[in-house]
């Protein structure tokens, strides 16, 4: 699928589909079509890792840190780093409701 549809699928706007390309945390295949500048496709593993993304985001993770943790999940050392920097999230959120 294009970014319209991609967009339109993940229930966001087509700049923040362009944020996070350029912050290298989304990283579709690019199509036959376009030239010298090609069209992007997308697919249903894009969707779910724009989810985690929104997800991460949610819980207070900057980009940065998400972008990390797609890296290690990525190189497939990263599930127990992942599990760890959740926690550790979870624990910082869990202090600000109790101030």
């Amino acid at each position: 699928m294009w970014i319209t549809e991609f967009a339109r699928r993940a229930g966001v706007r087509q700049t923040t589909v362009r944020h996070y390309l350029r912050e290298g945390l989304l990283s579709p295949r690019t199509g036959p079509a376009g030239g010298s500048r090609p069209y992007l496709e997308f697919t249903e593993s894009d969707l779910r890792l724009l989810s985690a993304i929104r997800a991460g985001q949610a819980l207070g993770l900057s980009l940065q840190e998400i972008k990390l943790l797609i890296g290690e999940r990525r190189s497939g050392s990263g599930h127990a780093r992942m599990l760890k920097a959740l926690t550790v999230q979870r624990d910082k959120l869990r202090g600000r409701a109790l101030e």
